[in-house]
């Protein structure tokens, strides 16, 4: 009597612990034809994992990444950073303005002291070095300032 106790102890414990040491594993819902989670934009950049289009790398890219952050100039309580992104050889660059669904692409301009200056001419954005700090201008005011390093 005490060994059928004993085994039938046994059995219940490895029942037991076959259902609580079960783990399954989720797949993503596929709910039509769209996964739950997966939020892509029009070009196929997956903005939940933070890509964004860029224009002129023609190419997905993670501003925090590939970027330049600039701060607000404006508004020392800002929560969001625009960045720029330069072309390879560096005649252009794009600005990303937090939201700002338009992401200008300046041309380099030769200045006649020798510096340079990326300038749009529908809206009047400015990218320049200033004290080894990249800022974004409109109209000569200073909207946002690369922070100290």
């Amino acid at each position: 009597m005490r060994v059928v106790q004993i085994l039938f102890f046994v059995v219940f414990l490895s029942v037991l612990g076959c259902k609580t040491g079960h783990q399954t594993v989720s797949t993503p819902q596929v709910t039509e034809g769209k996964q739950v989670g997966v939020d892509k934009d029009e070009h196929g950049c997956n903005k939940a994992a933070g890509y964004t289009w860029s224009e002129l790398r023609k190419d997905c890219i993670r501003l925090f990444e590939s970027g330049i952050r600039l701060n607000s100039a404006t508004d020392p309580n800002a929560t969001l950073s625009a960045f720029i992104v330069f072309s390879a050889d560096s005649t252009k660059v794009e600005v990303f303005i937090p939201d700002d669904q338009k992401h200008p692409i300046l041309e380099k301009k030769q200045l006649s002291d020798g510096t340079s200056v990326w300038e749009s001419k529908t809206d009047l954005k400015q990218v320049r070095s200033v004290n080894a700090h990249w800022v974004i201008e409109q109209q000569g005011k200073t909207l946002y300032i690369q922070p100290n390093k």
